[in-house]
């Protein structure tokens, strides 16, 4: 795996700090654009952290519906059927409610 945008910022901040100490190496331009590339890491940070805040968002809402749809297909088959003992549901009608789920993601995507 690479260097973390953090790992970068910490690295480049090392770098205009030692500009700042021996300024015949460096001039104020280099500082400045040290200083511009440091905060637009800081920025897509920022958006990546906002970014996967969302996509967890949406992978409890998908996962809470998923559950939601099961436990009322289970009240149904409980309901309908007089034998049938408690909240189980066959493994084949969850994973058809799954795949339909990821067909209408895919169809969404494309």
């Amino acid at each position: 795996m690479g260097m973390t945008i953090d790992t970068v910022t910490k690295w480049l901040g090392i770098i205009r700090a030692n500009l700042k100490v021996f300024p015949e190496v460096g001039s104020d331009k280099k500082i400045e654009s040290l200083d511009t590339a440091i905060s637009y890491l800081k920025d897509l940070e920022m958006y990546q952290l906002d970014y996967e805040a969302r996509l967890k968002a949406d992978m409890v809402a998908m996962l809470t519906e998923i559950q939601m749809e099961i436990e009322e297909k289970a009240d149904e088959i409980s309901f309908l059927s007089e034998d049938f003992h408690g909240k189980r549901i066959d493994l084949s009608l969850a994973n058809t409610i799954i795949q339909e789920k990821i067909n209408a993601l895919k169809a969404d995507k494309e």
